[in-house]
């Protein structure tokens, strides 16, 4: 009888990362204010949100050599959001995309060839959004998609922050990059239109044609998105309750089960435990009429190191962000006897160490493939041309945009009480001598600050959106204010506002549509102005770069 080997094998140094919502803002406020002084005349609140997140870490795994080997193996990857250069300031997640096709191509060569098994290299999305390459830079996809067009991925998912407007869309279709996977870049519930799917709903992948020459069976892989709200007008997601029931669907996995289906791969861009996993996996139970049919979930969107065995033939791996994370699942095509699947799983730090004895290498000497070599050539080329490298500062402390506002390395307090005011706050136009404050989502700081060198890329890393700056023409009152925004009870600092004093409300353009309709539910049916030549990447460049203090 085979056994389900391994919950959760972790290969480095990290094991677990932060618990967060993968979405790119959440719409829950929690609210600090802080009264400052503005150009002199009068004061301001800034309205910032924290996110509470907790690292867990599982025992440490140091890789002794090679994978192991099973009858299908997947290397994959999620949530980059453009970190393709790796992590210059954490020396033991510094492998960028270049190391990662070298280590795909020795694995690739090693298991196909060698081995004589099946092997695939999966992404499941969220390409976009992060980095100097992507985010500030519009539209979002402009620089990141070249570069991942370079990555023979087998199949490629597609996650929410490629949706969020309408010309990094287009972009994937009109730049061809869709078009370039050749039907592996699957969208099964994202549609353009009616019965059009942004790419493809599914692909079939036959074992002999990735590494096993003398099987029959094949793969089928799906690509679903959580049931994502908010997209930009191009694009629908449909729920994936209803796309089960599709036709399409049904006879997809039908058809497959009459010629000889080994296993379903999930390319789920959604939490590891989602409700809609449990959809997903309960729709294919019921089609296929079979509770042996080994159902492998590759999912993702919340940023976790995380694993679950759903049933004794389905399993759920999520493998990070931001390439500090490469998943690795190795399986065996259940014989008649087996009773449960028989795999393992890994969650790998990406370092060239690590990679090179991953490919059964002794050193990194001979690790950098042809193919790895001329990525990072390219990497290198734009990264110069976008000015990424530019210092403008040095700091001499770490900020951590976890860290709680009222502690001494807090980015979000650097943010409020000296970027903002400093920036932004100082260029307001056609505003009364009110107080204005600012109020936005969670997810606008998305990394740390360093001691050391800054960097343009730094920079554009923790705050990489270039959200603009929306405020009202209108003042209100600190009571009316009060009792018409619904914030979070996690109240960090001073909430509410001074009933007595009258302030503008100011807000990024990606929380706008959430507060302007907040604000007109109170019937305070608000005008607004936006604040030009800033944005919430370009403040912090304008900061860093013009402020004497964090000269090196």
């Amino acid at each position: 009888m085979a056994s389900s080997v391994n919950n959760n094998e972790s290969v480095g140094l990290l094991s677990g990362q932060p618990s967060q919502d993968g979405a790119r803002r959440r719409r829950v406020w929690t609210v600090l204010g802080l009264g400052l002084l503005f150009a002199g005349i009068c004061s301001i609140v800034v309205v910032f949100t924290l996110r509470s997140s907790q690292y867990k870490h599982n025992s440490n795994k140091d890789d002794s050599g090679r994978l192991p080997v099973h009858d299908v193996n997947l290397l994959l990857i999620t949530d980059t959001h453009s970190w393709v250069n790796g992590h210059q300031h954490t020396p033991d997640i510094t492998a960028d995309y270049s190391d990662l096709l070298s280590l795909h191509e020795h694995l690739r060569d090693y298991v196909r060839d060698t081995k004589q098994q099946a092997y695939l290299f999966l992404n499941n999305g969220d390409l976009n959004d992060g980095t100097g390459l992507s985010g500030y830079i519009k539209p979002s996809t402009t620089h990141i998609l070249p570069i991942v067009r370079h990555m023979p991925f087998d199949a490629i998912n597609c996650g929410n922050h490629e949706l969020y407007d309408n010309a990094s869309i287009a972009d994937l279709v009109d730049s061809g990059f869709i078009k370039s996977w050749n039907g592996a870049y699957l969208t099964a519930n994202i549609m353009l239109g009616p019965n059009q799917t942004l790419g493809h709903p599914y692909k079939r992948v036959q074992l002999a044609d990735v590494g096993k020459p003398d099987a029959t069976g094949h793969l089928l892989i799906f690509g679903f998105l959580y049931n994502m709200q908010g997209t930009a007008p191009a694009v629908t997601v449909e729920l994936v309750q209803n796309v089960v029931k599709s036709s399409w669907f049904i006879n997809a996995i039908k058809g497959s089960m009459a010629d000889d289906l080994a296993a379903i791969i999930v390319l789920a861009h959604m939490h590891y435990v989602d409700p809609l996993v449990t959809v997903l996996r309960d729709a294919i139970r019921n089609i296929s009429a079979t509770d042996r049919l080994p159902i492998i979930f590759l999912t993702g969107h919340s940023h976790l190191r995380r694993f679950q065995q759903l049933d004794d033939f389905a399993i759920s791996l999520e493998a990070g962000k931001y390439m500090d994370t490469i998943g690795y699942v190795s399986f065996d095509i259940p014989k008649a006897t087996d009773l449960v699947l028989n795999f393992v799983n890994y969650t790998i730090t990406p370092n060239r160490t690590t990679f090179a004895r991953m490919a059964g290498l002794k050193d990194t000497k001979t690790f950098d493939t042809k193919n790895g070599t001329a990525l990072r050539e390219q990497i290198t080329k734009v990264y110069a041309q976008l000015g990424l490298s530019r210092v403008v500062g040095c700091s001499n402390a770490t900020y951590s945009y976890l860290a709680d506002v009222s502690q001494n390395n807090s980015l979000a307090a650097l943010y409020i009480d000296q970027v903002a005011p400093n920036t932004v706050m100082q260029h307001v136009p056609n505003i009364s001598t009110a107080k204005p404050f600012l109020i936005h989502s969670a997810g606008t700081l998305r990394y740390d600050l360093f001691q050391g060198n800054i960097t343009v890329n730094d920079l554009a890393t923790l705050s990489p959106f270039a959200d603009n700056y929306h405020y009202t023409l209108q003042a209100y009152s600190g009571q009316v204010l009060n009792e018409a925004i619904d914030v979070s009870a996690e109240l960090v600092y001073p909430w509410p506002l001074d009933k007595q004093t009258d302030y503008h409300v100011m807000t990024l353009s990606f929380d706008w549509p959430g507060i302007n309709a907040t604000l007109f539910k109170a019937n305070l049916n608000p005008t607004w102005g936006i604040v030009p030549n800033y944005n919430s990447t370009s403040v912090f460049i304008d900061y860093f770069d013009n402020n004497p203090a964090w000269a090196c």
